[in-house]
């Protein structure tokens, strides 16, 4: 899958598809999902301007949130299209 349009123009997965492969893939008996993973990533990606790179992150953020983690340190800012989990700048503010 590539999502990216600035690196992929008219060759770039559709949303929609990359969402159907990603659930195909997800449905495989050998994989296994945590929580309501699957439920806050569809959400996730679901949002406006996530596309591209931003879709890794929007998982990340699905991962953490599953999984309990109540603050993510990173400089990051895209992860604030996910404001269900909070972020730290630790460059900014310090472990």
């Amino acid at each position: 899958m590539a999502t990216n349009r600035r690196v992929w123009k008219n060759e770039a997965t559709t949303p929609k598809h990359a969402w159907d492969q990603f659930r195909a893939w997800a449905a495989s008996p050998s994989n296994r999902m945590t929580g309501d993973f699957m439920d806050l990533l569809s959400r996730f990606v679901r949002r406006p301007h996530v596309a591209g790179g931003v879709v890794r992150d929007a998982r990340i953020a699905a991962i953490c949130v599953s999984h309990g983690i109540e603050v993510l340190l990173t400089w990051d800012r895209d992860f604030s299209l996910s404001p269900e989990l909070r972020t730290r700048d630790p460059f900014r503010h310090g472990l």
